[in-house]
């Protein structure tokens, strides 16, 4: 996959995340969700930029696969939380954790 096609799927999920914070109503809810998924994108972000450095292509290569990793973790987390709001709607609540 080309850096411009992971910069495309990165930017995807980012607008997807974006529309489910706006969509989930509770904060401690939306943290909850969402934070993982952030925290993917923006390791997928940093090993993309690391691959589009790389002295050779075969270190470039290993980032992209990297990113690879974060991304479909990313998206794992994305359609586990949107399975969840479109179960329990956007006022759903994290009851316990911690």
């Amino acid at each position: 996959m080309s850096a411009q096609a992971i910069q495309g799927r990165i930017q995807i999920l980012k607008d997807l995340a974006s529309q489910l914070s706006a969509t989930i109503v509770d904060e401690e809810a939306r943290d909850h969700f969402l934070r993982p998924i952030w925290s993917s994108l923006t390791d997928a972000e940093y090993t993309l930029s690391q691959g589009l450095k790389a002295p050779n292509p075969a270190h470039a290569s290993l980032w992209f696969e990297g990113t690879g990793l974060f991304l479909r973790n990313a998206e794992v987390q994305l359609k586990g939380a949107q399975g969840m709001v479109s179960k329990y709607g956007p006022s759903l609540r994290v009851v316990g954790g911690g």
